[in-house]
C-alpha cells in the first residue's frame, strides 16, 4: 500500500529516461541528466482525501512517456491500480483498482500547426470516484 500524499501541493521535476534496469519499470527519474533523459516537470494539488487514498490533480508542464506515473511513485505515492509503478495488484487493498486510475479530464492543445487552441473536456468514468466523494 502507499501512503497518500504527505503535501497539498507539490512539483516534481527532473531528467526522465529509460529505467537502467528494466525488469519492472519502463521508465525513471533520474538525479542528473544524460544523453537518454529529457526535462520533465508536473505540479501536482489533492483535491480531497479518504484516509486511504487521495484524488489529485497532476498539471504536467512536459509531456513524456509515464511521465504523471514515474513523478507520483517517485515520491512514494503511485497512482492506484498502477501495477508497473505502484503495489503488485492484492484483492482488497486500497490501492487494487480494476485499472490505472488515471484520466484526463481537459486536454488543450492544437488540433493544427497554426490553428487555434482548443480544449477537450471528458468527465471522469464512474469508478473513479468509487472510494473519494
Amino acid at each position: 500500500m502507499s501512503p497518500e500524499p504527505k503535501e497539498d501541493e507539490w512539483t516534481v521535476s527532473g531528467p526522465l529516461g529509460p529505467a537502467k534496469i528494466p525488469p519492472r519499470f519502463r521508465f525513471e527519474l533520474r538525479a542528473r541528466a544524460e544523453r537518454d533523459t529529457r526535462p520533465s516537470e508536473t505540479r501536482f494539488r489533492v483535491v480531497s482525501r479518504d484516509g486511504e487514498r487521495a484524488l489529485v490533480e497532476c498539471l504536467p508542464k512536459t509531456g513524456r512517456t509515464h511521465q504523471l506515473r514515474v513523478h507520483l511513485a517517485s515520491g512514494g505515492t503511485p497512482i492506484v491500480g498502477d501495477d508497473l509503478y505502484g503495489a503488485p495488484y492484492r484483492e482488497g487493498a486500497p490501492t487494487a483498482a480494476s485499472r490505472v486510475q488515471l484520466h484526463a479530464a481537459t486536454v488543450r492543445t492544437r488540433l493544427a500547426r497554426r490553428g487555434p487552441e482548443v480544449e477537450l473536456r471528458a468527465p471522469p468514468p464512474q469508478d473513479f470516484y468509487s472510494k473519494i466523494e
